[in-house]
């Protein structure tokens, strides 16, 4: 009984799902870029602690730095460079 249950959960397990889920996102008005850098310009005349740190700035510059890379690295992969000729 008990490895019929184990057989029943791993074959249910293994069953294709659709597992994606979507929702719209709130994103306000505003441009981003503006909108980052009028919240540091206020921070630094209130001198108060702006909301993403000079750390966490660094990090998702980084990231998107990555990002950029593995894109073109993928492109020379797959022989993008073809399609700019």
């Amino acid at each position: 009984m008990f490895l019929a249950a184990i057989a029943q959960a791993l074959q249910e397990a293994l069953q294709p799902r659709n597992v994606l889920a979507v929702w719209p996102l709130e994103t306000p008005a505003e441009e981003p870029l503006q909108a980052e850098v009028r919240s540091f310009l206020e921070s630094v005349r209130s001198r108060s602690k702006p909301l993403v740190s000079f750390e966490e700035g660094r990090r998702a510059l980084a990231l998107a730095l990555e990002i950029i890379t593995a894109i073109e690295e993928h492109g020379h992969k797959v022989n993008l460079d073809r399609l700019h000729t």
